[in-house]
């Protein structure tokens, strides 16, 4: 894989989107936001979105819209890193040029509610300098991300369509790009015949793939998952196991309770002990108690809701 994906970077609320079966969503290009951390400009923000406007355009699922107009999603992109170094493949010459990017389609409804969607595109050139300086060689390389991206949230899109059986077959997939889609339409759709496949994936070598299925636990809420979720943490870094502390909260029952009062007693680290104890706090509130809130809970950010 071209970039190495952090998971604190995976880690966002995402509300699904309502859309009819097949209906194109109406987009704007609202802004381009340059994160990738160069003390020189690298984009011109403006022809970036331009190229983001000219791939709204030629998707299959999403139709350029004006951003005026009423119940439009409007989109930003954040470019969120741009690497440069020589070649370093046999036979290969010039310079490595990769970009990556992050697309946010957002909207709000009457009720007050933001919807939301995201996807990440990312891509690699190698280019020789002589031809193509610095900035028209991102510039292409951008491109390509954007693409990367679209493609990626019609993929997600396309998920919520799927049946039952195609999404089993998605969860086994060799390749974690379609895992990953198929954890992603198992958030907006209750499916418990399919928990005990999306447990086996808190096992998978892509941790990108392992923090989705945690976050589709805690939105199936199978309070027989938190056994699992805590052999998973065993030997993890410390931050997937806040996350782990935070989906046993949302998950309740006596076991995911009782894993949070050891951790809250005896863990090494204060951060987690403090984490624990107010978790168990949050678990041992009814579910529809007005003060427990969403907002510790482990939503990831992936290619869509």
């Amino acid at each position: 894989m071209l970039f190495l994906l952090g998971c604190w970077a995976a880690l966002v609320v995402i509300a699904g989107c309502r859309c009819e079966r097949g209906q194109r969503l109406e987009v704007a290009a609202v802004a381009v936001f340059d994160r990738s951390g160069h003390e020189e400009e690298l984009f011109d923000t403006e022809r970036a979105r331009q190229t983001l406007e000219q791939a709204l355009s030629g998707s299959r699922r999403l139709a350029l819209a004006s951003p005026d107009r009423p119940g439009v999603f409007q989109a930003e992109l954040t470019i969120t890193l741009a690497t440069e170094h020589e070649a370093a493949n046999p036979g290969e010459t010039g310079l490595y040029r990769g970009v990556q990017v992050e697309l946010l389609l957002s909207r709000w409804q009457e009720n007050g509610v933001r919807e939301r969607l995201s996807a990440r595109g990312e891509a690699f050139e190698v280019q020789e300098p002589e031809a193509l300086n610095s900035a028209a060689g991102f510039a292409r390389v951008l491109r390509r991300a954007v693409q990367d991206a679209i493609k990626n949230l019609e993929s997600d899109l396309a998920s919520r369509e799927y049946s039952l059986e195609q999404l089993a077959g998605l969860l086994a997939s060799p390749e974690a790009s379609q895992r990953l889609t198929a954890l992603k339409a198992l958030r907006e759709r209750r499916a418990p015949q399919l928990v005990p496949r999306v447990i086996e994936l808190l096992r998978d070598p892509v941790p990108e793939v392992v923090l989705e299925a945690v976050g589709v636990l805690v939105a199936q809420g199978d309070v027989q998952a938190a056994e699992p979720l805590i052999r998973a943490a065993k030997d993890r870094d410390q931050l997937f196991l806040l996350q782990t502390i935070s989906a046993l909260a949302e998950l309740g029952g006596p076991v995911a309770r009782g894993y949070l009062f050891t951790l809250s007693a005896g863990h090494e680290s204060p951060a987690i002990r403090e984490r624990a104890a107010r978790a168990l706090q949050e678990a041992e509130r009814p579910s529809d108690d007005p003060l427990r809130t969403a907002a510790d809970a482990p939503r990831v950010r992936s290619n869509g809701p």
